[in-house]
């Protein structure tokens, strides 16, 4: 048998348990709340960050293919330069190189990216889990009134993804 002392010990933890417990669940409503009940906003910050991802790559690649057309013009030059001009050239190639390897920053970005969307999948998948135990009706009741919603916060989108939003050739039009 417990003693009076154990007793109100265990009671003690409880009582913070649960606390933390309601705690939790008003967090989880106030996301639900913000994000929708599939939790939108972490498969748009997934979204995004594969779009940093796609862009940054694109730009790489459009940045190594034209240093190596620098390279290769350079090459050409060679021999038609007098002497004078071929340490210039030689710098150019010196040039080229740390060109190529400035942009390998972009293989480690793609992964470090890749990893945090993992993290985000993970997190959004043990949320939605606690969610479907709670249920809507309860997080509904816990998450109580809603927040009031800056309205120029809420025209800052950032730029759209591809396939969304308005066209550079739509926006053109609009201006014909």
């Amino acid at each position: 048998m417990l003693a009076a002392a154990n007793v109100e010990q265990v009671r003690s933890e409880l009582v913070l348990l649960f606390d933390y417990i309601q705690k939790m669940k008003g967090e989880l409503a106030a996301l639900r709340r913000m994000n929708g009940p599939k939790f939108e906003s972490f498969d748009r910050m997934a979204d995004q960050l594969d779009a940093i991802t796609e862009a940054t790559a694109s730009a790489t690649d459009t940045i190594l293919s034209t240093v190596e057309e620098i390279g290769a013009k350079a090459e050409e030059l060679r021999g038609v330069v007098p002497e004078e001009g071929k340490p210039i050239l030689d710098r150019v190639d010196e040039l080229i190189g740390t060109a190529f390897e400035a942009c390998s920053f972009q293989d480690i970005t793609g992964q470090r990216i890749s990893k945090i969307v993992h993290s985000m999948q993970y997190i959004d998948d043990r949320v939605s889990a606690m969610a479907a135990l709670w249920g809507d009706d309860h997080l509904r009741e816990v998450a109580g009134d809603e927040e009031e919603i800056d309205p120029d916060q809420a025209l800052l989108n950032g730029p759209a993804l591809a396939g969304e939003g308005v066209s550079q050739d739509e926006i053109d039009k609009m201006f014909d």
